[in-house]
């Protein structure tokens, strides 16, 4: 039986060795949305990738925000749609081994959506399919000293609206070991691409540089692997200082300037250009390496 998954594509985006028309008026060069245009409707899964001749790699997601720079790392700013702790605990139902649908109960009016930021905005409603291209972890504990974890994507949802206590996920694969009543909890992650925001938020990770500037509830792709311009900055890399880094503002640094402390900044990348002194202008390519 055929799971009611969505209907966006979602197998990955490569290029193709043929020929392209690039004459053609339909869409951008008759190829659907572009790498570096935004707009209004969704054509992929978000998180979907896409790979250009060069090796350049790029994913698909939504703007939770307006942003202006092209030159800068957007944040993943989304709260689990569910964890284990206090009142936002889920727990699926009891599932056999090589169960791809699993159903998962909860408390009404608990769960956060693809764009909560905070507990204060969890409202129970999950539409459907909204969780395509999420994670979920399950783990089951049968008897005591013994712990069952599994983690899969999740290739469908059904909808949850205000007080509703249930929903059913369809998994990619099938389960490994049987879920049972009781013992058996979850974690719910949406995709890290559904709510993509540039902020100064010290709490969140880069996901990908805006290839465009966009406003909220646009969908675009984001650059996040190969060589790309990054934003000026007033750091100057000295000898063997080749590896950059993102501080909280999205911004590319050398990693030798970065006052860590006792944090561990995001790696971005590593410096492309020579880094003489007299022929650096504060804007060099680097290779990025977030997702390959």
């Amino acid at each position: 039986m055929r799971n009611p998954m969505t209907t966006l594509p979602f197998r990955p985006l490569d290029w193709v060795a043929s020929v392209k028309d690039f004459s053609s008026a339909a869409g951008v060069h008759n190829r659907g949305i572009g790498l570096y245009i935004a707009e209004d409707t969704q054509r992929f899964v978000l998180g979907t990738r896409k790979l250009t001749w060069d090796g350049r790699a790029f994913r698909y997601g939504r703007c939770g925000t307006t942003w202006t720079s092209t030159t800068m790392g957007v944040h993943n700013d989304t709260i689990l749609v569910c964890n284990r702790v206090g009142a936002t605990a889920a727990a699926p139902v009891t599932a056999p081994i090589g169960a791809s649908k699993i159903t998962v109960t909860f408390t009404a009016n608990v769960l956060g959506d693809s764009t909560s930021q905070n507990d204060a905005q969890r409202t129970g409603v999950i539409a459907e399919n909204e969780l395509v291209g999420g994670y979920i972890h399950l783990q089951t504990i049968p008897v005591a000293g013994t712990e069952h974890d599994e983690n899969r994507l999740i290739v469908g949802n059904t909808a949850v609206v205000a007080g509703g206590t249930s929903m059913i996920i369809y998994l990619d694969e099938p389960l490994n070991y049987a879920m049972l009543t009781g013992t058996t909890t979850c974690e719910i992650l949406a995709s890290p691409y559904a709510n993509l925001r540039r902020s100064n938020d010290e709490f969140v990770s880069v996901m990908g540089v805006a290839n465009c500037v966009a406003t909220a509830e646009e969908y675009v792709w984001l650059q996040t692997w190969g060589p790309i311009r990054i934003s000026p900055n007033t750091d100057t890399p000295v000898n063997r200082d080749r590896q950059y880094v993102f501080d909280d503002f999205g911004t590319m640094i050398p990693a030798g300037d970065y006052n860590a402390g006792t944090f561990s900044p995001q790696h971005a990348g590593f410096l492309l250009e020579k880094t003489v002194a007299t022929q650096y202008y504060h804007s060099p390519f680097i290779n990025l390496q977030i997702n390959p």
